[in-house]
């Protein structure tokens, strides 16, 4: 593996590697490089020579939904075993096998587009463990799950590599997930080397406005065909202006956001969102998965949607051009590009940063973090904080640290609790 000026030989033994690196470092080049898959990039940082690998390599894809194609939980999971043309009953047991893996009952017959980002992550992951390739190569193909099923999963995952003498490089761009295997290592743009200093990252206190979000449920009930999420579910929030949401993977966090945005209508009971006790309020969505906004449309044609909706003030063009900018994102270069082929992570942030820009008073944002490294996520605290002179937020995500260095007041669904987070200073109002 060369980069300037010096060369890095790189070896993975059979087990679970992780590499970690900043969004833009080269994660997935690196793995599609290895897979032997697709054309040289333009802007790659390194060229990779020599490379021996030892079997088949197979890629969990970044987006969940690009792996999907079964109709059906059966389906997906019987899908590798049909195709090498096993016998019934071997397929049977696989499919009962991979269902017995997925964190919660799920029907068979369910439908994989009405499972949540992680469960989406988990499946593929199971499905993955089936296949015959000798090297499992993950694009942060972990990053919707919370921190109990990483956990479980990725045990899971080091005894399966060890039992069945498979290498699973896995890249993320979470430091945290540097703690799940014995071989670390961080890319950047010059180097790739291994991590020994795995230092404990936090965030700096911030002061927000105090706000005027209110969320009430009563006796709120929601179900999927096959599915309770909310039952009897009550909550009552007041002079909030970051409403944070954490839960397990498919306890309703999405859910309970698009209930929240009108997306979602509740099978019964009282939901209420209201600013300064007005419920006619400008709310902007934004999905965990981005593209299902913008489709095949590029940037330019959203915005140009968004100012005849009269939601985007076009004078505000040139402040949210540079605003994209101190994320890395050069408006030039994406502007005329489809959604669905720009980076899944560059997608997500152009969509958070013009949202932000538009007339809305409440930005609901479904895990804002995915795919962002340290510095990223500073990046985007610091930036929401300055949306907060003006809106509200409600932000969904398993990133308990950034929920907590950002919402002055929290949800907890698993613990079903609802508190001030003493961790965000509140202005004082101006006498």
């Amino acid at each position: 593996m060369k980069f300037r000026p010096e060369p890095v030989q790189v070896t993975f033994q059979e087990g679970l590697h992780v590499i970690y690196g900043e969004s833009g470092s080269g994660k997935t080049a690196f793995l599609v490089r290895i897979a032997g898959q697709g054309p040289p990039l333009q802007r790659e940082n390194f060229t990779i020579t020599d490379l021996h690998c030892p079997g088949e390599a197979y890629v969990i894809c970044q987006n969940p939904d690009h792996q999907i194609i079964g109709r059906t939980l059966q389906g997906e999971l019987a899908f590798t075993a049909e195709c090498a043309g096993l016998d019934p009953e071997k397929i049977e047991k696989i499919v009962t096998d991979g269902l017995d893996m997925l964190p919660y009952r799920f029907d068979p017959a369910r439908n994989p587009a009405f499972l949540s980002g992680g469960e989406k992550e988990l499946l593929n992951l199971v499905t993955a463990m089936q296949v015959r390739a000798q090297v499992i190569l993950i694009d942060d193909g972990l990053s919707f799950l919370s921190v109990q099923n990483k956990e479980a999963f990725t045990a899971r995952l080091k005894h399966w590599a060890l039992a069945e003498k498979k290498i699973i490089v896995w890249v993320t761009s979470d430091w945290s997930d540097l703690e799940y295997s014995d071989s670390r290592w961080r890319l950047d743009l010059a180097s790739l080397g291994t991590v020994t200093d795995r230092e404990i990252q936090d965030y700096q206190p911030v002061t927000v406005p105090p706000g005027q979000l209110s969320l009430l449920a009563r006796d709120l009930a929601f179900e999927y065909d096959d599915r309770e999420i909310f039952r009897s579910f009550d909550i009552d929030v007041s002079g909030c202006r970051s409403l944070g949401l954490l839960g397990d993977n498919g306890m309703g966090k999405t859910t309970l956001a698009g209930l929240c945005s009108g997306h979602l209508k509740p099978s019964s009971g009282q939901l209420q969102v209201t600013i300064d006790g007005m419920a006619d309020i400008l709310t902007g969505y934004v999905d965990q998965f981005p593209e299902r906004l913008i489709q095949f449309k590029t940037p330019t044609e959203l915005v140009e949607t968004m100012i005849k909706n009269d939601i985007f003030d076009p004078g505000l063009s040139a402040t949210f051009h540079n605003r994209l900018a101190r994320f890395q994102i050069v408006w030039d270069r994406v502007s005329e590009q489809r959604g669905i082929d720009l980076p899944w992570v560059t997608l997500r942030t152009l969509i958070v940063v013009l949202m932000a820009h538009c007339r809305y008073e409440l930005l609901i944002l479904d895990e804002p973090t995915f795919g962002l490294g340290r510095k990223q996520k500073v990046i985007l605290r610091s930036f929401l904080k300055e949306c907060m002179v003006t809106k509200h937020l409600f932000v969904a995500s398993h990133d308990r640290n950034f929920v907590q260095s950002i919402c002055d007041q929290i949800i907890d669904i698993d613990q079903n609790t609802h508190v001030h987070n003493k961790k965000i200073n509140l202005e004082r109002p101006q006498s």
